[in-house]
């Protein structure tokens, strides 16, 4: 073996090895979806193998159920980086891994669990109405009571309608409003 070739041994022999793509930790991180496709990018995230966690906000509005995201163009996946990074960034319905100064933060996974443990098993976040005490003094928003002041007379009901005591003409009244309408006085 000549001098050159035992100079190479010792100095690769120094050199510090990468961890392997499995050696990485398991995190969770947040992935950016394309326009009002969260739902389609978890959907194929998921037939893939990745872990994915997709909160969706359920409301009801005048009787009427509305899902939606409750980050709207974003969705959580549980991976190892950076090994699994490129079978995120290529699945159809995602823009990319969210990152910051070219590294991807890992979400707390004490948040995601929290966020899980609001949810239904599908995912489902059930939109609690906003407290409206009896007594509580509300203005009205919308319609031809707009500007108008009033005192709760009683709580929301199921179909997020509440009774609201209004001075109309110097006499007190009762009025029947979408909670939607109501803002603090």
């Amino acid at each position: 073996m000549n001098d050159t070739a035992k100079e190479t041994t010792s100095v690769l022999d120094s050199v510090p090895l990468a961890p392997a793509p499995s050696d990485a930790t398991v995190a969770w991180y947040v992935v950016s979806t394309k326009l009002r496709r969260e739902k389609f990018a978890a959907t194929e995230l998921a037939r893939r193998g990745v872990e994915v966690f997709l909160p969706r906000l359920l409301l009801v509005r005048r009787g009427e159920s509305i899902v939606r995201p409750l980050f709207p163009g974003y969705l959580f996946v549980h991976l190892r980086l950076p090994g699994e990074a490129a079978r995120v960034s290529w699945t159809p319905g995602v823009r990319k891994l969210v990152t910051f100064e070219s590294e991807a933060p890992s979400v707390p996974a004490e948040a995601v669990a929290f966020l899980r443990a609001q949810a239904a098993r599908d995912g489902l976040i059930a939109a609690r109405p906003r407290p409206l005490p009896v007594g509580h003094r509300v203005r009205v928003t919308d319609g031809p009571l707009a500007g108008l002041v009033g005192i709760i007379e009683n709580p929301p009901d199921a179909r997020g309608r509440v009774s609201v005591l209004m001075d109309i003409l110097r006499t007190q009244t009762r009025v029947s409003l979408d909670v939607e309408q109501l803002e603090d006085a």
